[in-house]
């Protein structure tokens, strides 16, 4: 099986590709702005807005499945530059469609939690999405121009990702770090949401390509939870002191960019088609531990400079 994944040196391109080639298959990691080498995997770099750069490659590639990670995922970034997340997110995505579509390449696609209006609690595929922001606008652009255009497709929207990273910076390694220096962290108590550990949802994106799934799913934590909650067992697992998480409003920070406040997953129709089992906030949290106690991320981290260890 031939994989091609954009968004190679993001937080889930990057757990994805190194467990895909982990795995033995024949996995192609695209990146854009930052350079990656992943041992057992062909790595290269491809601007997605430019057509003639996206169909020179996947003609030369001819991959069975592309899983397209690659996203400007900061809404507020999105709702600053509203042209550029615009290119991105959906001249990209429609580009990479175009291209699937002439090498009859199956397509996983990624959006977001966040397509939804946050009203209601546990939101389901059959649901009506209604974003609030410019970043879900567009990726609700994207999941319409892949339901149109493709006949062998999966469209996935997810929550939160936490987990180990190669740059830094997912929502679970930044609370770690600000613990560990011993500062103030400040975590919503009014958004809830479905946070999913990356290697658990890297997981269940190459089940979809292993059983050819398809369709539209809610991929993400088995819980509703919310962020001060989330960091409270965080703190536990890592033996911090609770002390210095600050629950605060999501209003008081004058985000550019409204969000939902709850935009929390209903899983059932994953559930009853994946053999993956979706873990809950503390479980996922206790995987997370057990991860780097067996130094997956030192793993990760050297495999993205070419070295696998043994």
């Amino acid at each position: 099986m031939r994989l091609l994944i954009t968004g190679g040196s993001g937080l889930l391109g990057s757990n994805l590709a190194f467990m895909a080639a982990g795995e033995g298959m024949a996995t192609h990691a695209a990146y854009y702005s930052y350079p990656v080498k992943i041992a057992g995997a062909t790595t290269f770099s491809l601007d997605i807005t430019q057509a003639s750069d996206v169909f020179q490659k996947i003609e030369k590639i001819r991959p069975d499945i592309i899983i397209h990670t690659a996203a400007i995922t900061s809404p507020d970034v999105c709702e600053e530059d509203k042209d550029l997340a615009y290119r991105v997110n959906v001249t990209g995505t429609g580009n990479l469609v175009q291209a699937a579509k002439i090498t009859r390449t199956k397509f996983i696609y990624l959006s977001t939690d966040l397509v939804f209006n946050g009203c209601f609690s546990f939101y389901r595929e059959d649901d009506t999405p209604d974003p609030l922001s410019y970043y879900a606008r567009t990726k609700l652009e994207g999941e319409k121009i892949v339901a149109a255009n493709s006949k062998n497709y999966c469209i996935v929207r997810t929550a939160v990702i936490y987990g180990p990273s190669i740059q830094g910076g997912s929502f679970s390694e930044w609370i770690i770090q600000e613990l560990k220096e011993g500062k103030q962290v400040p975590l919503f108590v009014d958004q809830f949401r479905s946070p999913i550990l990356v290697t658990n949802l890297a997981r269940a994106l190459l089940e979809i390509c292993r059983r050819d799934i398809t369709g539209l799913y809610h991929l993400g934590g088995a819980d509703r939870i919310n962020r001060l909650d989330f960091g409270r067992i965080l703190a536990r697992e890592y033996g911090f002191s609770e002390a210095n998480l600050s629950p605060v409003a999501m209003d008081d920070f004058g985000f550019k960019a409204p969000r939902p406040k709850d935009c929390s997953f209903d899983i059932s129709r994953a559930k009853k088609t994946f053999q993956v089992r979706f873990l809950g906030a503390k479980e996922g949290i206790s995987r997370l531990k057990e991860l780097e106690d067996e130094g997956y991320s030192e793993q990760l981290r050297g495999a993205l400079h070419g070295v696998r260890p043994q």
